[in-house]
């Protein structure tokens, strides 16, 4: 018979501590009010995210390199969207 137990049965609420980490970095640019604001805290957030994957390459590290590709994405996306609108505004 083969019996199993959860991460948070096995080690307790600390071990929700480190998979929460990537999370509220990933939340991080929600906290800006202006776009310039959102932008440097999502530059913040990727880099620190980007630490947080290789200090934690050998265990869940790698799991959240998609959270990582997603966020450069979005902040790429949101610098061309900005650029635009700038340049609609000044025709």
């Amino acid at each position: 018979m083969h019996t199993s137990t959860s991460l948070l049965a096995a080690q307790g609420a600390s071990a929700v501590f480190p998979v929460l980490i990537p999370v509220l970095l990933a939340g991080l640019p929600l906290l800006a009010r202006s776009s310039k604001a959102r932008r440097v805290l999502g530059v913040i957030a990727v880099l620190l995210l980007a630490v947080f994957c290789v200090l934690g390459m050998l265990s869940i590290g790698l799991f959240y390199v998609p959270s990582v590709a997603v966020l450069l994405v979005v902040l790429a996306v949101e610098a061309t969207s900005s650029e635009y609108e700038l340049s609609d505004a000044a025709a």
